[in-house]
């Protein structure tokens, strides 16, 4: 089933806009985590900062999960299962050789028992190696 950006967009309360949906939609149609330089590629008639503005927007609803490649670069995506719906956290994939980021859904990230005292507000698991592209 395939997501649409109007509803991602609802479903997080935020207000359709047309550059909030053109944004929402390149998102989607992107193959994995994509990052604002990509965006800014992909959308080339929409500046930057709204694009930036967008992606801050979406993260800060819950609309999008935000993700360090581990080479310094904020990567977005939209999490989401079999049936579209939003999913729980999963382990994200960067090849070393293309550095490409990808999202592997049907691994979840493993549990964390932190000691006493400490509690987990956001977290996240990165793989490094090589892609079946690459190898």
């Amino acid at each position: 089933m395939h997501v649409h950006a109007e509803d991602i967009l609802s479903t997080h309360h935020i207000q359709a806009t047309a550059m909030r949906l053109l944004v929402m939609s390149a998102i989607i149609d992107n193959d994995g985590p994509v990052s604002l330089n990509e965006l800014e590629t992909a959308l080339e008639t929409v500046d930057k900062s709204t694009i930036s503005r967008a992606l801050n927007l979406f993260s800060a609803k819950g609309a999008l999960r935000e993700i360090n490649d581990g080479n310094g670069s904020r990567r977005y995506c939209i999490c989401k299962d079999a049936e579209g719906h939003s999913s729980g956290s999963h382990v994200h994939f960067t090849c070393i050789k293309c550095h490409k980021t990808v999202c592997i859904e049907s691994v979840q990230v493993p549990s964390i028992e932190l000691p006493e005292g400490y509690k987990i507000s956001e977290q996240s698991y990165l793989i490094k190696g090589i892609c079946p592209d690459c190898e």
